[in-house]
């Protein structure tokens, strides 16, 4: 039989079938507890995304000039206005519509500060720096702060260590972020482990259990929850123990004492504690060979982890990690810095004439 000659009915099934098979949406299978878990957990990863992010752009790149003109650095925006307000400097004028770029200082930085330093930091200094993820050098627009030493290590740095921290902190894209981050955190633990385990027993936790007000606040946890299926014995148990610690009769306990019971202060700080940071610090005995090495070793070890290729120009694993030579301009340095300006005849800045509040102070030092 030809195929012209085939049983239409037969032809119509095959044709629908085919249909059903091709347009046919199968329902995945189910998700193991694990994968549900992380699903869930990316799912509420990205909905924190936004409040995680930065809202501004970390580098405003806003130039700064000496009296001459001569290029000083960059700074922040946040710097920038600083100075304007202290009336240091000066903002150049700017067209309508258009932002601050460019503040002149009202006094001459010492020229010493960079010529005592190297190429590199001068770079740094300098330089124009991009937004941009340092590892993947993604624009995206949404950046977060990575601390190449962490910020809870940094804040028992001395002073002079602190000052220089701009240095250490780097944009990642979210992406790099949460891929760096986890090896962070398990380098910072494990260090934390050790300073810990090298304290007293009495002085490893950060706090102490009182013992009579858990077993109290255990026993009215049971009671308000589970009083109406619990034998006979260990109801009777629960409430001596609860109506003992209020201070009543277990044949007057009542709801009143149970809630009280449940809210039962069971933990205070111990005063032997002592933050395992700290501790790391500590154990450096503010040694700067120790300091400056351990600094660099984070920052090597940042650049095996994230394998950044798009750090800021002048950045560097050896480059210094202290500011030795920035002149304090809300303390003694300063206030140096005007008494030898006014002993060379130089004219002082207008904010420290002699009858200006700084004026006054400087000459009463």
């Amino acid at each position: 039989m030809s195929s012209s000659s085939a049983n239409p009915g037969v032809v119509l099934f095959v044709s629908t079938l085919f249909l059903l098979i091709s347009f046919h949406d199968p329902k995945p299978p189910p998700l193991t507890p694990l994968e549900q878990q992380a699903r869930n957990k990316q799912e509420r990863y990205e909905r924190l995304l936004p409040k995680l992010t930065m809202k501004r752009t970390m580098y405003d790149n806003i130039s700064m000039h000496a009296p001459d003109d001569r290029f000083v650095c960059t700074v922040s925006l946040k710097k920038a206005r600083w100075y304007i307000k202290k009336e240091l400097a000066d903002a150049c004028p700017f067209a309508e519509g258009e932002s601050l770029s460019k503040i002149t200082l009202r006094f001459h930085p010492d020229k010493s500060e960079l010529e005592g330093k190297s190429e590199e930091q001068v770079k740094f200094q300098q330089r124009v720096k991009k937004n941009i993820c340092v590892a993947c050098g993604s624009d995206s627009g949404q950046y977060m702060r990575h601390y190449i030493v962490p910020s809870t290590l940094r804040h028992w740095f001395p002073k002079k260590y602190k000052s220089h921290h701009s240095h250490d902190i780097v944009i990642l894209c979210p992406a790099c972020h949460a891929r760096v981050m986890p090896a962070t955190g398990r380098r910072l633990t494990g260090m934390e482990r050790v300073a810990i385990f090298r304290q007293p027993p009495a002085a490893r936790d950060p706090h102490i259990i009182i013992r009579e007000n858990m077993e109290v606040h255990n026993a009215a946890v049971a009671l308000d929850k589970h009083a109406g299926s619990m034998p006979a014995l260990a109801l009777e148990k629960h409430r001596q123990r609860v109506a003992r610690w209020c201070g009543v009769e277990a044949s007057e306990l009542g709801a009143e004492c149970i809630r009280k019971a449940i809210g039962a202060r069971t933990r205070e700080d111990n005063p032997l504690y002592v933050c395992p940071a700290k501790l790391i610090v500590e154990a450096m005995g503010g040694d700067d060979e120790e300091l400056a090495f351990f600094v660099k070793e984070w920052r090597r070890f940042f650049t095996e982890t994230a394998e950044p290729k798009h750090m800021p120009e002048g950045w560097g694993i050896d480059s210094p990690v202290t500011n030795e030579s920035m002149v304090d301009l809300r303390g003694g340095g300063f206030t140096e810095y005007v008494r030898k300006t006014d002993e060379m005849g130089r004219d002082l800045p207008r904010t420290f004439h002699p009858d200006s509040a700084a004026g006054r102070r400087v000459a009463a030092e």
